[in-house]
């Protein structure tokens, strides 16, 4: 792997290790954190192909949900699911049924729906100048040192 190629890995790897906890951040500074288990699965990986690099993501299920929302009128909502989340947030307490309680949220949700919230389209949003000028850093450095280096090699030889 020629230096260029290891400059543009390292810093995709930054790019992509500070996105990954900023999808956290936004999660948590949301409220949606519930269970704890949306945000610990926001993974992110950078993939090197043979003419490119990508950076991929990955999360819970529930991440879907929580970008699309759901419409009014679709299919309910898991109810072990809710009864998960109704214990994470101790709405149970004093409640003789929580999954009667379930039950009833999962009626709301069907007749109201969920608004959407795109929390990962509005990480990209906020940060798409950073992220620019890092992928601009990333190139300029991964260009400096392969001429250093080609530099360096060619005054052996003279």
């Amino acid at each position: 792997m020629s230096i260029f190629t290891q400059e543009i890995e390292r810093q995709l790897y930054q790019i992509s290790t500070f996105l990954q906890e900023d999808i956290k951040q936004i999660l948590l500074d949301k409220g949606h954190n519930a269970t704890g288990e949306l945000v610990e699965s926001i993974k992110n990986t950078v993939s090197r192909g043979s003419d490119m690099f990508t950076i991929e993501g990955s999360m819970a299920k529930q991440g879907e949900f929580v970008i699309n929302g759901r419409l009014i009128g679709a299919k309910g909502v898991p109810i072990d699911a809710l009864v998960k989340w109704i214990q994470n947030k101790n709405f149970s307490n004093g409640i003789s049924s929580t999954r009667g309680l379930a039950f009833a949220i999962q009626k709301s949700i069907k007749k109201k729906g969920i608004k959407p919230d795109d929390f990962i389209g509005e990480v990209f949003d906020k940060n798409k100048g950073l992220i620019e000028r890092k992928l601009d850093e990333a190139v300029g450095n991964a260009l400096t040192l392969s001429l250093t280096n080609l530099v360096n090699n060619a005054q052996q030889f003279a």
